[in-house]
């Protein structure tokens, strides 16, 4: 394989003399646009992010990582080796016994503001809704009301695409706080960050131009052709008329063994479970032709066997995503079990990093499995475990959690030398075929990457049941070598950088964007009456601690019925807000709404509520009705299918 590269080969960050932060995205103080740092996969936006942060030690760094525990302890890592122990991890859910001793935790935004105080310069945190719907807009009002700690504060946000189109509003408020100097987005897939041209929304207005980041310019990141695209991979096309397609039939001991709550519930109760796909039921959302990916993949295993391009007694590097079922995840780890007996397989999903492996006799026997070697890279857990187990094939496997963020690839192990992709179901979604190129890297750090490395990277062979999914991963790495080279240290519309890269769009009426999710979604309505003679404000706190510890944030700000000048709170429901004076009506017109009808869905938020009242009597203030609406959203892969699709 030649490494020469093209004109087109992508850009790979290197360092070079360090100057401050400078230039037009920094100059222009006519209006705080949002700011696009875009690279493609594997190619360096953590260091890209962490020279952003050196060439602006004046200022407060506020990084949003992927929701996943697996991007953050890599970037934690990588912090770390950066700035040492002088960093902030903003997670208020983990345990002191659990907290990592080379960082400095808070669990609150007090306990932020005491680490900022302390000489905190880097909060990192997690991207879920509390952190955009509260935590962060709260600590940047912190920091602009208080002299001790007050700052310029920058935001960082890492897999944009996957958030932001979420939380504009949350962004825009962000924006707009007097201390926010700069919001940068980083991203190999930002088309979702933009709005519309056309779009007339409010929100959206802000994203209808964002400026395209030139790092070479602004932080001396400059730009190489030490990159491994998908361009330089071999693509072998395995047509569907070559294997026959598995049963759709799930056996109940597979479920018992890997199957969630709820699934193996359904197999105790009788329920026979199925793959989605071909010779089943289909697939809702985007959960994809599961039989079609188990057929193929059983087949390309035995062929690799076969023709002998995996050994079971000598070591290769693959890589074999699943669906967003982790049931997936699980089937064909047994399925390279059982075709490689001596290989490891690592499946890395919402339930962790574990290693399967069969010892001695494999006949009837079950994969034994252990957690990955407590590191904070993932490459370098993998490194561990083919280490401790040499001369074995090695596969990775999953799916949300492999998809975007995580690096497999070092210097040590060498890249992949196989990748079974099959995910067709994504041609319209080419932003998810592109991130889940995990087999794409950067070998531009020469210390890392010496002569003898580089001499020994191998041409990755893709095995496809189409070669158009592949043909959307080439166009959408084009695009991004077009931005990067024409469209940096300028704003940029969302025809500009989208070009020729072709996206279907799904519309569906406003009323029935959710409709999707009703099968997930359980509502119910809690009542507390005031009647005259009682203590309203009793009454009030009660009604605001059943959605407090329903929602675990407070009620306050639009969520929050106000009285008007005549004493009588206003609410609303699909209207303008008014005085309501019929309990049993409008108890009647809200259960009669979908369960998802009159609540801001977002990803991520899995419970929301909304306060309503309604008087007795128009004309006496102290006698009404509180109802409290409730709604739940099942957490399940179903729901994050549905979300993946709908952010696209």
């Amino acid at each position: 394989m030649s490494l020469t590269p093209s004109s087109d080969n992508p850009d790979i960050t290197e360092v070079i003399s360090h100057t401050p932060f400078q230039g037009t995205c920094a100059g222009d103080t006519t209006m705080k646009h949002l700011c696009a740092i875009i690279r493609k996969p594997q190619e360096g936006k953590t260091f890209i992010c962490l020279e952003n942060i050196v060439s602006r030690p004046d200022c407060y760094h506020l990084i949003i990582t992927m929701n996943t525990i697996k991007s953050n302890l890599q970037f934690f890592q990588r912090a770390k080796a950066r700035f040492g122990d002088k960093i902030c991890v903003f997670n208020s859910r983990e345990k002191k016994k659990d907290q990592n001793p080379n960082f400095l935790h808070a669990k609150d935004v007090t306990g932020v503001k005491k680490h900022l105080a302390g000489g905190v310069n880097v909060v990192i945190m997690c991207a879920h809704h509390k952190r955009f719907d509260e935590s962060i807009l709260d600590l940047l009002m912190e920091i602009q009301d208080s002299r001790r700690i007050q700052k310029p504060t920058v935001i960082h946000i890492d897999e944009a695409h996957a958030y932001v189109p979420a939380y504009r509003d949350q962004v825009i408020e962000m924006n707009e706080s007097d201390v926010t100097e700069r919001i940068y987005m980083y991203s190999a897939t930002p088309f979702a960050l933009w709005a519309d041209e056309g779009s007339t929304s409010r929100t959206e207005q802000l994203f209808k131009n964002i400026f395209v980041v030139d790092c070479e310019k602004d932080f001396s990141v400059k730009a190489t052709d030490k990159y491994f695209g998908v361009k330089d991979c071999k693509v072998v096309t395995v047509p569907q008329g070559h294997y026959k397609m598995v049963t759709p039939y799930i056996p109940d001991d597979f479920i018992l063994r890997y199957g969630d709550d709820r699934q193996k519930d359904g197999v105790r109760k009788g329920v026979r479970e199925v793959w989605y796909g071909t010779n089943s039921k289909g697939a809702p959302f985007n959960l994809g032709d599961e039989v079609g990916l188990l057929s193929h993949t059983g087949y390309t295993l035995r062929h690799l066997k076969k023709c002998g391009k995996v050994r079971d007694d000598a070591f290769s590097y693959n890589f074999v995503p699943g669906f967003v079922r982790k049931l997936t995840h699980y089937s064909l780890m047994e399925n390279i079990l059982e075709t490689f007996p001596r290989a490891l397989v690592i499946v890395i999903n919402g339930n962790g990093s574990q290693l399967y492996r069969l010892d001695g006799d494999t006949d009837g026997a079950l994969p034994m499995w252990e957690e990955l070697a407590p590191k904070n890279e993932p490459s370098e857990q993998i490194e561990d475990a083919i280490k401790r187990y040499p001369g074995r094939p090695t596969f990775i496997t999953g799916f949300h959690c492999v998809g975007m963020s995580v690096t497999f690839i070092n210097p040590r192990i060498g890249n992949f030398d196989h990748v079974i992709y099959s995910h067709g179901h994504y041609n319209s979604s080419p932003d998810i075929l592109y991130q889940l190129c995990r087999f794409l890297f950067n070998y531009t750090d020469s210390k890392t990457w010496n002569a003898d490395a580089v001499a020994k990277i191998k041409k990755t062979r893709i095995y496809v049941t189409s070669m158009s999914i592949i043909q959307h991963c080439l166009d959408y790495e084009k695009q991004i070598d077009k931005i990067s080279k024409e469209m940096t240290g300028s704003m940029r519309t969302k025809g500009e950088v989208v070009g020729s890269v072709k996206i279907k769009k799904k519309k569906l009426p406003k009323e029935k964007e959710f409709d999707a999710l009703l099968p997930f979604a359980k509502c119910e309505v809690q009542k507390i009456t005031v009647d005259e003679g009682d203590c309203e404000e009793e009454e009030f706190n009660k009604m605001k601690k059943v959605y407090e510890a329903w929602t675990g944030k407070e009620l306050k700000g639009k969520a929050l019925p106000e009285k008007n000048e005549n004493g009588f709170y206003e609410c609303s429901t699909t209207k303008k807000k008014q005085v309501f004076t019929d309990p049993k009506e409008l108890r009647k017109e809200i259960l009669g709404w979908k369960a998802t009808s009159n609540f801001a869905l977002v990803a991520n938020n899995y419970r929301y509520s909304r306060i309503y009242v309604a008087y007795d009597d128009d004309e006496n203030s102290k006698e009404y009705v509180w109802f409290i609406r409730k709604m739940e959203i099942t957490r399940c892969e179903e729901v994050d299918s549905f979300w993946a699709t709908k952010l696209q």
